[in-house]
Parts: structure tokens; C-alpha cells; sequence
């Protein structure tokens, strides 16, 4: 079975990384679809189907708007309220003026933002988002009167800065509603929309916060929940155009990659030329390490000290009668036994005899 693991192992681990990827895209393709926040057909604490079943009751002319027209053609600008609260919906530039022109000619806009910057409404706007960590909301300006509005329940996560307009409701010092005059008609900007979604709407003055934003009651509210079809990209089929075929060209990219980069084995490893005739050095090294490391310094200067009895032999003879006695003297201390002796002071004496070997060899050439 190992010896099977080792012919077979790379195998073994393509094959656990494909089965991860197709793990990852089954689970990926089964997680359900999230609630788009504020979508008045969403039951979920997120959405705003009681916001908008509310003013239906109350005598508001409910209805929401699922086309790329927006309704504006057939809506009064005067008597109309235009909230656009999803925030799964983008406007393109061409909706965005004429959005801005409807409300010129007296229409009123009510905008949901999360923070999130750009788009054409918001560049339209020059509207500055500020990064909050969840402050409370404080009422700021009497704007709230139809009916008063002294508190709001929920929290914001960004605030902003509109220019021109009039801060309502405000967090740690920044705008989070905001109300500006265009033309004959009026804007106002929410950067805290949760306030209105259907688990919020029923605490504190967030139900009097939305009457305030339809305006009279009578009034035709108008909810823009239209979202463009994703368009195809041309020439995309099963491969591209679906994640199982985008996982199957994954996967066969790194098939081929890890063969090409592994390669293909036709025998034996051929073993290099250098690597079958190792220097000496390494010899030489791994034997002085093993002495060091086994403490045999005495053994280390016991062969220096009979390299020199060799080089003084040969040079002098056997009874080294020409040398002095201060000579002969020098010469028994670096010939003494060294059993005991501490690694700096062993390389002192080694380095003494190689010193003491190179001065004989100069003198007597």
C-alpha cells in the first residue's frame, strides 16, 4: 500500500483538489439567494413589504415599478412620490436625468443609500459618503412635522454630505437624512435605510419618518424595484456561460499545467555526474563536524602535532640535533598533550603549529 502511495501519491492530491473545487461549486451553486434589502415583495426582516402594505391601508396609491421607464411618464409630478429604497437597484445615467428632470417639474424623490459609492444618481447628487460604525440617530431639524418625528429606532453605518441641502437626521455629528429643493420639486437622501425595513418600521417615530418622506396622504407612492437582466456575453456557451463548465476548464488547466510542469517519466532517473562524485570538502567538513560535535579536541591537535614530528623528520632527522635548545623547548610545548582543553584554546595551539610549520619551512629552505 506505500509503495503504491509513493508511485500514485501526486496523483492522489490532483485528484482531493478537484474534488474540493467541485465541493466548493456545489455549494456555491445550493446557497440560496439573499433578500434584496428593502424590496417591498420581501416578508424578511430585511425588506419592506410592511412599509409598503402600510400606506396602502392608510390611503396612499401604492404600486411598485419593475420596468426600465420608471412610471414617470404616467405620474404626476406634484401628486407623486418616487422612492427608490431597493438597494439592488442602480440607476443607468439616462434614468438618473430623467428622474432629476421629473423632479424639477415638482415631483418628489425619496433615495436609499448603504454607503456604497459611485453610480450615476449619486455622482448626479455630489453626494460624500462618511464611514460610521453603527451610531444612533439623532432628529436635528423641525423638516419632520407631518407628523412630528422626535425619535428614530435603528443605527447608521454611513453618513454623508449632500451639497445644498438641510441635515433632518443626523449620527455622530454627519447627515443621514438629507432634504434639498430642485427646481420645483425636492430630494431627500436616507443613508440609513434599515430604519424602514419591516422589522424597524414599528418602533419609536420610523412609521411618522415615512409618512414625512410619501408626503399628503392621498399621494401616488411609487416604489422603483426595476434591475436590468444581466446581459450575455456574446459568443458564451456551456463552457463560459456556466460555473460547471468554468470549473471543467479550470480543472483541465491544471491537469495540464501539472503534467507539463511535473513531466513524464520514461525510466530510471538519470543521476547527474556531480552528484555521483561528491568533493572531498564535504568529507573534510562532515568529519570535522562530527569530531567537534563528540568533543574530540585532543584527537584534532594530536594530528597537527604528528604532521609536525613528520615535518621536523624530515627536515632535521630523527634526533633534531640541529635545533637550539630555546628551539627544542618551543617545539615540546606545542608537542604536549591537550586532552583537556577548551575549543578557543585548541584552535590557538592548532593555529601556533601551522604558524610555528610555515616559519621552519621559511628559514630552511
Amino acid at each position: 500500500m506505500i509503495w503504491l502511495y509513493r508511485r500514485l501519491g501526486s496523483w492522489f492530491w490532483l485528484v482531493t483538489a478537484v474534488g474540493i473545487v467541485v465541493v466548493m461549486q456545489v455549494a456555491a451553486a445550493s446557497k440560496p439567494a439573499r433578500d434584496t434589502t428593502l424590496n417591498t415583495q420581501s416578508g424578511g426582516p430585511g425588506g419592506a413589504l410592511a412599509a409598503y402594505l402600510w400606506l396602502d391601508r392608510i390611503g396612499y396609491h401604492v404600486r411598485r415599478v419593475t420596468d426600465g421607464s420608471l412610471g414617470l411618464s404616467t405620474l404626476t409630478s406634484r401628486r407623486s412620490t418616487l422612492m427608490l429604497l431597493d438597494q439592488g437597484v442602480t440607476l443607468t445615467g439616462e434614468q438618473t436625468r430623467r428622474v432629476l428632470s421629473w423632479v424639477h417639474k415638482g415631483g418628489r424623490f425619496i433615495l436609499a443609500i448603504d454607503g456604497t459609492k459611485g453610480g450615476p444618481m449619486i455622482d448626479a447628487l455630489r453626494i460624500d459618503i462618511v464611514p460610521l460604525l453603527g451610531e444612533s440617530l439623532t432628529v436635528t431639524q423641525p423638516l419632520l412635522a407631518a407628523p412630528p418625528v422626535a425619535s428614530l429606532a435603528g443605527s447608521a453605518d454611513a453618513g454623508m454630505s449632500v451639497p445644498g441641502s438641510t441635515s433632518a437626521v443626523e449620527a455622530a455629528g454627519a447627515a443621514v437624512l438629507a432634504h434639498a429643493r430642485r427646481g420645483l420639486g425636492e430630494i431627500w437622501v436616507l443613508s440609513a435605510p434599515a430604519v424602514l425595513d419591516n422589522v424597524l418600521i414599528t418602533h419609536a417615530d420610523n412609521r411618522a419618518l415615512l409618512l414625512n418622506l410619501a408626503g399628503p396622504s392621498g399621494r401616488t407612492v411609487v416604489f422603483d424595484e426595476y434591475v436590468p437582466a444581466a446581459t450575455p456575453a456574446s459568443g458564451a456557451g456551456w463552457f463560459t456561460g456556466s460555473s460547471w463548465g468554468v470549473a471543467l476548464l479550470y480543472v483541465t488547466v491544471i491537469l495540464v499545467l501539472y503534467r507539463w510542469l511535473s513531466g513524464w517519466r520514461l525510466g530510471l532517473a538519470e543521476i547527474p555526474l556531480t552528484d555521483r562524485h561528491r568533493p572531498l570538502t564535504e568529507y573534510v567538513l562532515s568529519v570535522g563536524g562530527l569530531l567537534r560535535r563528540a568533543g574530540k579536541r585532543g584527537d584534532v591537535l594530536r594530528l597537527y602535532q604528528e604532521n609536525l614530528r613528520c615535518s621536523m623528520r624530515e627536515r632535521f632527522g630523527v634526533e633534531l640535533e640541529d635545533l637550539t635548545p630555546e628551539a627544542r623547548q618551543h617545539l615540546d610545548s606545542l608537542l604536549s598533550g591537550g586532552d583537556r582543553l577548551s575549543e578557543s584554546k585548541m584552535v590557538r595551539r592548532v593555529n601556533d603549529i601551522v604558524e610555528y610549520e610555515e616559519e621552519i619551512r621559511r628559514t630552511h629552505v
